[in-house]
């Protein structure tokens, strides 16, 4: 299981990792953006017109750009994902936000096939001043 961020004890921009239980065998990538909050993620016109905003559009092609440079595809029946969200300076967000954009983006980037396979799904968020960044992992459930 990849390690879960703790700020306790821990000064600001660092963060002290703990190890939990090894999970099956997947993949994990670190994308050096944090995803736009789900409220950011599609607006609407006033014709009634939805679309994605260009901030969500850039992080699924950044994790779509990493996606290629590793050949990060993967297949099964069900998934399991884990996000680790690293806000920097002045960052903020809700978690439950960020949950949307960064599953799209798996199937955007053809990591996955659907993400109404995941059937479990954690979600950890930490300040990383120094290194903002997401960290996805991927495994079969």
């Amino acid at each position: 299981m990849p390690e879960v961020p703790s700020t306790r004890g821990a000064r600001s921009g660092q963060t002290s990792m703990r190890e939990f239980k090894v999970k099956p065998a997947g993949i994990s990538f670190s994308v050096p953006a944090v995803p736009p909050s789900g409220n950011a993620y599609v607006r609407h016109t006033r014709t009634g017109r939805h679309y994605v905003t260009e901030e969500a559009e850039q992080f699924k092609d950044l994790v779509l750009a990493i996606a290629n440079s590793k050949k990060l595809v993967i297949r099964w029946k069900r998934y399991g994902v884990e996000v680790s969200i690293f806000l920097g300076k002045k960052q903020k967000g809700d978690l439950d936000n960020f949950a949307k954009v960064t599953l799209d983006s798996l199937v955007y980037a053809a990591i996955i096939d659907s993400d109404a396979k995941i059937t479990n799904l954690r979600m950890l968020k930490a300040r990383d001043i120094a290194n903002p960044r997401t960290v996805i992992s991927v495994w079969a459930e």
